[in-house]
């Protein structure tokens, strides 16, 4: 021993981008294993140590998620059409699929990520209506 103690890890927002990108990847070949979708949400830290949740959902039959059947049945709720389940829109300069819907959330109900970030986002029925209008003009 040379009488130098190297310096511990420290999570920071850089590395974790880094770690998040490689827990994604790791999710994916479990993803596959075992016929499931898994989601990675957000993480929470300090110098020493994260903790981040992970969603899994069984895939239907039909390939559909769980999140895709209940936005189809629910779309029209919020002046959607079943078919919009991971169209794309615009806002705020950055581009995001819609995800899922959520109901009991009167005033933002759509669910979008970025596809940027990959964050998730919560989004007001009329605004992604309109933006999704926009587009097919």
């Amino acid at each position: 021993m040379d009488g130098h103690k190297s310096e511990p890890m420290q999570f920071n927002k850089t590395n974790l981008q880094a770690i998040r990108r490689d827990i994604d990847n790791a999710l994916a070949d479990v993803e596959t294993k075992h016929g499931i979708t898994l989601r990675l949400g957000n993480m929470s830290y300090s110098e020493l140590s994260f903790t981040a949740k992970i969603e899994g959902e069984c895939i239907g039959e039909s390939g559909e998620t769980k999140a895709e059947k209940d936005f189809k049945l629910g779309a029209h709720l919020v002046g959607l059409k079943p078919e919009d389940f991971g169209k794309t829109f615009e806002s705020n300069g950055e581009k995001f699929t819609i995800t899922g819907l959520n109901l009991r959330a009167s005033r933002f109900p759509i669910m979008g990520k970025c596809q940027r970030t990959g964050k998730n986002y919560k989004f007001p029925e009329k605004s992604v209506a309109a933006k999704l209008a926009k587009q097919t003009v």
